[in-house]
């Protein structure tokens, strides 16, 4: 209570968040209206999972349980990592990571995200999992999702600015399903290196990476363009429907 007023709901959590959490927080309320409701949230350093649920449906969201992991140096620092949510909804288990996984390009970088992926499935348990099971194992349903770092790769031996100017030419022409063509994530779901049996969606549209902060698409000189912020979802054998 304010000088003997009772605070809204809206006044506590304020109170409570950082700054730039309340202002996400009441962007993603107005854009999805008085029907939804806010039903967990988390931050680790600058990650932050919001999940919310239409609340005509509320009653039937059980057990949320909210876990998560840090891939930073040494595994300590939160800048890297993910944050796992958990809930049952009408006896489905559903779950949802967000992840911030390690940057640059090349291949060593590559093998240390798909290592951040495996050590935060690891680590981020809920329900009381043991170490031979995973959210991912355990879930009818999970998705995967955030700034997953996965680079455009060429596979060639040329000059950095080189394999900058063929992305950028693709780009120009429209032809963004060539551009996929050399998407590591894509690549690595197909061999198998990282998240057995999840997909993820084409992307028919220009690279999001890694841009200037301004209207369109003007793309920085020091990266390849780049699909880096990506959705991943699986369902359990039988149950994709």
């Amino acid at each position: 209570r304010i000088e003997g007023q009772q605070m809204t709901e809206e006044e506590i959590l304020n109170a409570l968040e950082e700054k730039s959490t309340a202002i996400l927080r009441e962007l993603i309320q107005e854009t999805l209206g008085d029907a939804y409701c806010q039903v967990a949230d988390e931050q680790r350093g600058q990650m932050r999972l919001h999940l919310w649920a239409k609340r005509s449906i509320l009653k039937d969201v059980m057990d949320v349980r909210i876990s998560g992991a840090n891939t930073g140096i040494g595994n300590v620092l939160a800048n890297k990592g993910g944050i796992m949510a958990a809930l049952y909804y009408r006896n489905t288990r559903i779950s949802f990571l967000n992840a911030h996984l390690a940057a640059h390009e090349g291949v060593s970088y590559y093998k240390t995200r798909c290592d951040n992926v495996k050590s935060i499935l690891r680590e981020a348990k809920t329900f009381g999992l043991t170490k031979k099971f995973d959210d991912a194992t355990s879930s009818h349903h999970m998705f995967i999702f955030g700034d997953l770092n996965f680079r455009t790769d060429f596979g060639t031996d040329e000059k950095h600015e080189d394999n900058i100017n063929r992305a950028r030419a693709l780009i120009s022409a429209n032809n963004f399903e060539g551009l996929y063509c050399f998407d590591e994530l894509q690549k690595g779901l197909a061999s198998a290196h990282l998240l057995k049996d999840f997909a993820t969606l084409p992307c028919h549209f220009p690279p999001t990476f890694k841009v200037e902060r301004a209207p369109g698409f003007t793309y920085k000189e020091q990266r390849v363009p780049s699909y880096t912020d990506r959705i991943l979802f699986k369902s359990a054998r039988g149950l994709s429907n």
